[in-house]
């Protein structure tokens, strides 16, 4: 147990006990914490409570807000689309509780339940954790596939979504990544200036059918149990937006080696998969957008890293941020680099 561990379980075992007025015996144990997203601190618990229904026993996950925080997100956000989302067929936690303020969890946190299943971000290669050879990786990819247009195929006029879940446009979101990009530089980068630049020029229309955007879709952020996807995970980023927002970052090309298959599993067939299960077809032209700036948005998340760890967190430092800088300026250079998804 981390030294954070036992003030946690005192402060989870007084929430829970608040969120259950006819409960007694309110029990937390074995928590741990799992993972070090940029997002949001996962502990694993397990709960148990009587009231006159009898025993209760639960497996839980919070993610909690991190003290020091990469990529700004809401709680809240994620909690009130899950529950929305409940009666939707698509495999998710289910979110039991709330703590919107940090009054009792010291940061806000949600509470959702633990499914089964391991969460692997190199599930697709060689150095799986499973060790699951290429025909069964072959098949999840699929999966993927499959389950993103699931959730672009939501319909998301059924779902009680709060007001903030409105339709953002292609410019709502560059202004808002640009503002993020520059306050996050240590030092000018003209090489996002430049791509700001190229994004600007090139921005599409917005999609006249606006879907529900996961915002971080990609093998790290499912579960998997033997050879099936039992979770999507991590909705945090979710927003009301153009399908293409997800593709473009699946496809970023910093990520090819963990969401591709070389030599049975490409980009091409990624999209075809898509494709046959929406039942439309992609623009590949304005996917190149999408795809330089999901990278755009990698930078402003690796220039956080590199300021986070310059100011003293020694855990921040990830992928330097010209690894990721020279795949998007060789796209906005490279007019033909929508045809290679063709």
């Amino acid at each position: 147990m981390s030294a954070a561990a036992p003030d946690l379980a005192e402060r989870l075992t007084a929430f829970l006990a608040s969120e259950l007025p006819a409960a007694s015996d309110v029990r937390i144990s074995g928590l741990k914490r799992a993972g070090s997203g940029s997002s949001s601190e996962n502990w694993l618990f397990d709960a148990e409570w009587r009231d006159q229904a009898g025993h209760h026993s639960c497996e839980l996950v919070l993610r909690r807000a991190p003290k020091n925080e990469i990529v700004a997100t809401a709680r809240e956000d994620e909690f009130d689309l899950l529950t929305a989302l409940e009666r939707s067929p698509l495999p998710l936690p289910r979110a039991f509780w709330m703590d919107r303020d940090g009054r009792w969890l010291e940061r806000p946190g949600m509470i959702v339940s633990r499914c089964k299943g391991r969460d692997d971000r190199l599930l697709l290669t060689d150095a799986n954790s499973a060790r699951l050879g290429v025909e069964a990786r072959v098949s999840l990819a699929r999966q993927l596939a499959d389950l993103l247009a699931d959730i672009h195929s939501v319909d998301i006029d059924s779902l009680d979504l709060p007001r903030r879940f409105k339709m953002r446009s292609p410019a709502a979101q560059l202004a808002e990544a640009a503002a993020a990009s520059q306050a996050q530089e240590v030092e000018p980068c003209p090489e996002l200036r430049l791509v700001r630049w190229w994004l600007k020029d090139n921005l599409p229309e917005a999609s006249p059918k606006p879907v529900l955007v996961h915002g971080d879709f990609r093998p790290a952020n499912v579960l998997v149990l033997g050879e099936r996807i039992t979770t999507i995970l991590d909705w945090e980023l979710a927003f009301v937006g153009d399908p293409l927002a997800d593709l473009g970052w699946y496809l970023a090309p910093t990520y090819h080696s963990e969401h591709f298959i070389d030599g049975h599993w490409s980009e091409k067939d990624f999209l075809e998969r898509y494709e046959r299960a929406v039942g439309s077809t992609v623009d590949r032209a304005a996917l190149r957008f999408w795809i330089v700036f999901a990278h755009y948005k990698l930078a402003t998340i690796a220039n956080a890293a590199m300021r986070a760890f310059l100011n003293g967190d020694p855990q921040r430092l990830a992928t330097r941020p010209d690894r990721i800088y020279r795949p998007m300026l060789e796209m906005i250079a490279d007019g033909n680099a929508h045809r290679r998804y063709a």
